[in-house]
This record gives structure tokens, sequence and C-alpha cells, in this order.
């Protein structure tokens, strides 16, 4: 049976006592609507003012006539009129808080009596699935490495504990320049642009209920045990591959 595996989460700092808080377990949440209005302040690779879109449409696919200007001769939109897609979002996701971390995960690879197994032909994919992308280091200076189930399991535990509604996964991305049509209401936090494919995202939502656009933070106690501060350069080097000696006869 083939599956997906995250075996590691990295999330990146701007700043070291951000990494130390977040150590201590201290996770800080912005909304989803924070990052669309990130571009024009940075440029780090987070901005997205596509985030949270409901429907994607080639120009192509669209056709809008507009009536009740004064005129009953109807206003015709077509392709010609457009320089791009059209989007279409919802003010609700704007409110959902998510933590935003990059999942090193491997996919396509089979359990054997429960166990994760390689065949040596396989190597090649499965070390390239868990390189590093160097392109990620534009989004801090400072990384922390945390085992993924245990976190998830601490992080699902106090948001319980605080009523809040919760989402998670990993991170899809469409091809903007071919993709047209409507996205499921469940995955719209989900799906993102190929342009950001290189981030191998994973995304924790939270919904409080509320509808405002400030952060929230949620303490899962320390997590010192179950992770690692770590200089952001030398991530690549820490995910490579160790092959089994083979066993003497």
């Amino acid at each position: 049976m083939c599956t997906t595996k995250i075996w590691t989460f990295i999330k990146l700092f701007d700043k070291e006592t951000y990494a130390d808080q977040f150590v201590k377990g201290h996770l800080h949440f912005n909304t989803l609507g924070c990052f669309k209005k990130r571009e024009n302040e940075y440029d780090d690779g987070r901005a997205d003012p596509n985030e949270g879109v409901a429907k994607w449409l080639q120009p192509s696919d669209i056709l809008v006539n507009i009536k009740g200007l004064g005129t009953d001769i109807p206003i015709e939109i077509t392709k010609g009129d457009l320089a791009g897609p059209v989007s279409i979002a919802f003010r609700y996701h704007d409110y959902l808080n998510i933590l935003c971390m990059y999942a090193v995960h491997t996919t396509g690879f089979r359990r054997v009596a429960g166990t994760f197994h390689c065949e040596p032909h396989e190597v090649d994919e499965l070390q390239r699935q868990l390189n590093f992308d160097d392109k990620c280091l534009e989004l801090g200076k400072f990384a922390v490495m945390v085992v993924a189930a245990p976190f998830l399991d601490r992080l699902s535990e106090a948001c319980r504990s605080h009523g809040y509604r919760t989402a998670w996964r990993l991170v899809e991305y469409y091809d903007d320049e071919t993709f047209s049509g409507a996205i499921t209401e469940n995955d719209i936090p989900f799906k993102k642009q190929k342009r950001f494919a290189h981030q191998r995202e994973f995304r924790f939502c939270v919904d409080t209920g509320t509808r405002q656009n400030e952060p929230i933070k949620i303490d899962i106690g320390d997590i010192s045990n179950i992770s690692e501060k770590v200089d952001p350069a030398t991530l690549h080097g820490r995910l490579q591959l160790t092959p089994d000696p083979p066993a003497s006869s």
C-alpha cells in the first residue's frame, strides 16, 4: 500500500526570538487575509494576493452580461476584454487563523508489515522528495525542526480545549495558467498556485468562530523534547539518506 508520510515540519522565522518562542510552545497564527495583504510590504515568498480563491476562471470560460445601468442594452464582457483570469473569493476564509510550515514528506512508497519500505531503484526518488528546497531560505534566517505526529497531537488537543474548529493537511498546488473552475469549499485554504510548490507547505487552520483579522496565539507547552533549532543553511544536508550496511553472511 502506497502512502504519504509526513516525517517532520520545518518552521522558519525572521528573528531568533520567534524561533525560541516556538520551541517553548507559544504558537502564532496569522489570518489567511493577512497573507493577501503582505504583498505590498514583503518580498519573501509568503505574500499571495490569490490566497483563499474559491473560483479561478480563465478568460475563455467567462461571459458576463451587465444590465440596468441606465440603458436597455446589456454590456457584455468577453475574453477579449480581460487581461487574465478572474478570481472569486469568500470573506469567510480571510478570518481563518493559519499556521504554515514546510513539511518534509514522502509519497508513493509502500508500507510492508507496517514498516516504510523503499526498493533500491527508488532511492534517488526518495532522496529527491526529502531534499529541502533552498528557495525557502528566503522565508527566514532561523529554523525549528519538529517531529510531525506528536506536534499535531499536542496542537489538536490545545485547540479542542479552546473549542476551536480545526482542519489540517498538505497544501495542493494548481496550475493557474490552465486550471479553470471552482474549488471545493473545504479545500479552499489548502490550494495555492504552482509558483509556491517549492514551499511544500502544510497548514493547520483554526476557526475561532469570530470574524476578526487579528492573529491568535495558542500555547501547547514546551516542545524542546520533539524539536531542534537549526541553521536553515544546514537543512539540505540534514535530510540525506544513510543506507544500512549490507548484512554479513
